[in-house]
C-alpha cells in the first residue's frame, strides 16, 4: 500500500509541475485568451455570384412562363399578368 501512495504522490507532483510550466509558456506566448472575432465585412464574392445566378435563373423561368401564357392567351385584350409562384 505504501508503494501505491508513493507513486500517486509522485504522479501528482509531476503533473502539477507540468501544468505550471505549460501555463507559464502560454502566458509568455502572449496568446490572447478572449480575442473578439472580426465581424465579416459583407458577403463573399462566391455568395454574390451565387445570388446573381439564382436571380438570373428566376428571371429566365418567369419570362419562359410568361411567354407560354402569352401564347395560350393570344387575344391582346385578354393578357393575364404573369405572377411568380412562391
Amino acid at each position: 500500500m505504501g508503494v501505491f501512495i508513493n507513486a500517486l504522490v509522485s504522479f501528482m507532483i509531476v503533473a502539477s509541475a507540468i501544468f505550471v510550466v505549460v501555463k507559464l509558456i502560454n502566458k509568455l506566448k502572449g496568446a490572447p485568451a478572449a480575442a473578439e472575432p472580426e465581424a465579416p465585412a459583407g458577403p463573399s464574392e462566391e455568395v454574390l455570384l451565387l445570388r446573381e445566378i439564382r436571380d438570373s435563373l428566376k428571371n429566365k423561368r418567369r419570362t419562359a412562363r410568361c411567354g407560354a401564357e402569352a401564347a395560350e392567351n393570344a387575344a391582346p385584350a385578354r393578357r393575364l399578368p404573369c405572377f411568380e409562384a412562391a
